[in-house]
């Protein structure tokens, strides 16, 4: 059997390529976001740049903020007192 009309053709496939790219796109963001992806991209560099920003020594400000030189001892306390 010939069909002499095939102008749907391109039609029906656009529509199946989109189908299935949706499909793959969903499928793609529901692994990202369980996955927590984009935070841990963004999150793991920010934790080292703000403890830069915060302490001036590279890593987490939490356990770097014992480095700053603000809470050394700047006053000599001799040793009989």
């Amino acid at each position: 059997m010939k069909f002499n009309n095939e102008r749907g053709q391109f039609a029906l496939e656009a529509v199946l390529l989109m189908t299935i790219m949706l499909a793959a796109s969903l499928a793609g963001i529901k692994v990202l976001k369980e996955n927590d992806v984009l935070s841990q991209l963004v999150e793991t560099p920010w934790q080292r740049t703000a403890g830069m920003i915060e302490t001036g020594v590279w890593g987490p400000a939490a356990k770097n903020k014992k480095n700053i030189p603000y809470n050394f001892s700047r006053f000599y306390t001799p040793k009989n007192q």
